[in-house]
C-alpha cells in the first residue's frame, strides 16, 4: 500500500527497534522515503549513538531515499521507471 524498505547494519539494534517498520509507517503518515530513512536511523540513534547501520525506502511512485548513521559507510542501488530502468548507485 506504501513501499518498501530495508536495513543493514548491526543486527541486534535492527530487530529491536524495527527500523523498516517504523519507516514504512512514516511513509503512510506522509513521509518522504528520505525523511522516512532519515527517522529511523535517528530513531535507533537516540538509543545507541554509536551503532552501525543504515535504511533505505522506496515507495510506489518509485522515489527512493537512504540514511546511514555516522561513520557508516553506505550505497545502495535503485532501479525504477524514474532512473529510466538503469540501475543508480545511490550514497545518501
Amino acid at each position: 500500500e506504501v513501499g518498501g524498505c530495508g536495513a543493514t547494519g548491526d543486527g541486534d539494534q535492527m530487530m529491536r527497534l524495527l527500523p523498516t517498520f517504523f519507516a514504512v509507517e512514516r511513509m503512510r503518515s506522509g513521509a518522504s522515503p528520505q525523511a522516512a530513512s532519515q527517522a529511523a536511523v535517528a530513531r535507533i540513534a537516540r538509543h545507541y549513538t554509536h551503532f552501525w547501520g543504515a535504511v533505505f525506502c522506496v515507495n510506489l511512485a518509485g522515489v527512493h531515499g537512504g540514511a546511514a548513521n555516522k561513520g557508516t559507510p553506505f550505497k545502495y542501488t535503485v532501479i525504477s521507471p524514474l532512473t529510466g530502468g538503469k540501475p543508480k548507485i545511490v550514497s545518501p
